[in-house]
């Protein structure tokens, strides 16, 4: 389905960034193209919103919502999930405990399991058993009848076992700030990931 081939393909940080983009500008096209990354990373960003939207404005078989379904399965074939890199725990301010403290919320966890941040270039296959995903979005302005909407504001989607059905979530969500949250009971980590090409 993809018009667009990741130029960062062979950079795991910048082609995730890349394609986040891309399906930021996908979903929204009249969103901004501006996330608070280094300026590397930034640019890899815009080119990804701007081949976002030009794919959105011409998609092969006319329909967004069918494309938007095709261009995460060709993402989810990569099957190896990176950190993002890029600041969302200061989204989660308003949160006491912050991001995991509000992933924690959906995803169960044994009482003797300690969770930790995801390194920041976290770099491992994705549906490992013990891995729990689900999409979030970092505004805090969503209406609280919304479904998925916490007293704070903030979305979350339901928690899948598998990377691609969260990934799915963000479609009908449309919001550029929202990406896939990976907790796993394996290595006791959680954080922001994106699926990038195997080497």
């Amino acid at each position: 389905m993809l018009a667009t081939v990741n130029p960062f393909a062979n950079d795991p940080e910048k082609g995730a960034v890349f394609e986040q983009g891309y399906f930021a500008g996908f979903a929204d096209p009249t969103i901004s193209d501006f996330l608070p990354l280094a300026p590397e990373l930034l640019t890899a960003y815009k080119s990804g919103v701007s081949a976002g939207k030009e794919d959105r404005a011409n998609p092969p078989e006319g329909n967004p919502e069918t494309a938007w379904v095709e261009a995460v399965e060709i993402v989810a074939e990569h099957s190896i999930v990176h950190g993002l890199g890029v600041v969302i725990e200061s989204a989660f301010s308003k949160v006491a405990g912050g991001l995991i403290s509000f992933v924690l919320t959906v995803v169960t966890i044994p009482g003797d399991v300690m969770i930790k941040p995801l390194e920041a270039d976290f770099e491992g296959p994705a549906d490992k058993e013990g891995d729990s995903y689900v999409a979030m979005c970092t505004r805090s302005d969503h209406p609280l009848v919304e479904v998925g909407v916490t007293n704070d504001g903030y979305w979350m989607g339901p928690v899948h076992a598998e990377w691609i059905d969260a990934a799915q979530d963000l479609g009908p969500h449309q919001h550029p700030e929202s990406f896939v949250a990976r907790c796993s009971i394996s290595d006791a980590t959680c954080g922001p990931v994106w699926a990038v090409k195997k080497n």
